[in-house]
């Protein structure tokens, strides 16, 4: 998928979605969004790159996906404060949402273009990925309780590498490598 118009693939209201194998490059927007209480997605083995806004976006009470095994990179490209993997108002503990071996890397030139992206998303795992290059945080969690953040290697951030803030009650950190 490539020279689109908006958006890779463009996703409102499902469940049990599975949308794995993809390449998707120069897109002026997202390059997977999944909106709008769509429930269970798995998300897996994409690739992901030249993308205007965020690789990956999960948000509006979108819960319970799996997000493994993607490659994001160059993402970001034309806008500022987008991210690599992110997830937004999507997470609750019946339905957690993971995040899983995936690669994030090389976000475009302006500032703030964190690896992966919390916001206001409760029970998540970000485990085993690699985060590299970026131009912002490597991992940002904000107002995301019961979370936890294992074992990722995350490099040359121009921020923080790890970066827990406001309201991230009962969140887990641990075996990360950060450099």
């Amino acid at each position: 998928i490539s020279n689109t118009l908006r958006y890779g693939i463009f996703v409102i209201i499902s469940s049990n979605l599975v949308l794995s194998n993809n390449t998707i490059k120069n897109v002026p927007g997202y390059g997977i969004i999944l909106e709008k209480d769509s429930i269970g997605a798995n998300i897996s083995e994409n690739r992901i790159s030249h993308t205007g806004n965020c690789g990956i976006w999960i948000a509006s009470g979108s819960v319970g996906a799996t997000i493994r095994g993607n490659k994001v990179a160059d993402y970001a490209e034309k806008e500022e404060k987008k991210y690599g993997i992110a997830i937004y108002q999507a997470g609750s503990e019946k339905n957690k949402t993971v995040i899983l071996r995936n690669e994030v890397t090389n976000p475009g030139t302006e500032t703030d273009q964190n690896g992966i992206h919390l916001n206001a998303s409760d029970y998540v795992e970000i485990a085993e990925n690699i985060v590299n290059d970026v131009a912002g945080c490597g991992i940002y969690v904000y107002q995301s309780k019961f979370c936890t953040i294992r074992e990722n290697q995350v490099s040359n951030t121009t921020k923080n590498g790890i970066y827990v803030t406001t309201s991230c009650d009962n969140t887990t950190i641990t075996d990360n490598q950060v450099s």
